[in-house]
């Protein structure tokens, strides 16, 4: 993530610096609640990015909870979100940490730390920031791989969804600096591997709905088998469905995963990577799925072609990361066409 960041400095540079906060990895947590002196931004150079994370006040490390990357569900990373949890007007630092989990860990050299839990980073206006977690009450100690934030009661306040292997969080903001762990209440835990989320008004009532991305079945005695190779990869797990949440406006949620139709026994949450051929007329033209991102992933998520005059689509045809391959044929233009995984026909 990038973004633009105001200091206090008076002085014009010759152009301007872009300053960028590396995450997730080598953020250093050791001493985050002994601050020696008052933090500040080093002087504007001649370089176009500068890694400014050692005056930022955001010491933080991503750990997957084992002393090595020993499965395929640690190998997935953890998530970051900027947010302006207590509406300043400056942008706020979330992120998400793993931790040990006993269906999913395998440290056995020495016992286990349970103690990792995720980091809320306020901004301070000056381009540094200062650990609120614990004042916040979002320190999460569940094994994180997404986040996604948005306000669902429409009280002007972001909340943030948790992603985890294992029960998923939400936590509501308060709009006093603090939140509440509304979870069990709203109904959207779960118990899966999450991988992502997403806010979005499907039915256009006003509330936001949310759209949970499920990954494997991870079988740790599978892995097992498969030590002398590292891990195996996701097909040679089951897959998990994606779950869509109906918001009833009373702050809690329903499942209509099934009765939207978007239900998918083996999904992976792996839409993401699909390659897609088009061909019309003399064009061939192609196209890979790639994430959404932005604020609540409010960018269009729909792959567009141009067929200038074209007025038919001979063939469409999509390779699906699980392998599977799907064409579609005498396609008309100027339309959207939604193409499912789950619509493919084996033989």
């Amino acid at each position: 993530m990038i973004k633009k960041l105001k200091t206090d400095s008076g002085k014009a540079g010759p152009g301007f610096v872009l300053m960028i906060f590396v995450l997730g990895i080598l953020f250093n947590a050791c001493n985050s609640k002994q601050k020696t002196q008052e933090l500040t931004l080093p002087p504007a150079s001649d370089d176009f990015y500068e890694d400014i994370i050692k005056y930022s006040g955001i010491d933080f490390i991503r750990t997957v909870g084992d002393e090595h990357l020993s499965n395929l569900v640690e190998s997935d990373g953890g998530g970051a979100a900027f947010l302006d949890y207590d509406q300043d007007g400056y942008l706020d630092l979330y992120l998400s940490n793993g931790n040990y989990i006993d269906s999913l860990s395998m440290n056995k050299d020495k016992p286990p730390d349970r103690t990792s839990e995720n980091g809320l980073f306020r901004n301070l206006h000056n381009g540094t920031f200062e650990d609120v977690t614990r004042e916040a009450q979002v320190g999460d100690r569940g094994y994180g791989m997404g986040i996604t934030v948005g306000d669902f009661d429409n009280d002007g306040y972001p909340d943030i969804y948790i992603s985890n292997y294992g029960p998923n969080v939400l936590y509501h903001n308060n709009g006093n600096g603090t939140f509440s762990d509304v979870t069990k209440k709203s109904g959207v835990g779960g118990n899966e591997c999450s991988v992502g989320a997403t806010w979005l008004d499907y039915d256009n009532d006003g509330y936001l709905d949310l759209y949970v991305g499920n990954y494997i079945k991870f079988d740790p005695q599978y892995n097992y088998y498969y030590a002398p190779d590292n891990f195996p990869g996701p097909m040679a797990y089951d897959g998990q469905p994606d779950v869509l949440y109906h918001n009833q406006g009373d702050g809690t949620f329903e499942d209509v995963t099934r009765e939207m139709g978007v239900y998918n026994e083996n999904g992976r949450a792996m839409g993401v990577g699909a390659r897609i051929t088009i061909s019309s007329g003399e064009t061939k033209q192609y196209a890979q799925k790639k994430s959404s991102s932005g604020y609540v992933s409010t960018n269009d998520p729909r792959i567009h072609f141009g067929l200038g005059n074209n007025e038919v689509v001979d063939f469409i045809e999509v390779i699906w990361p699980s392998g599977k391959i799907q064409k579609l044929e005498n396609i008309k233009a100027g339309q959207v066409v939604t193409i499912k995984e789950s619509e493919v026909k084996t033989p």
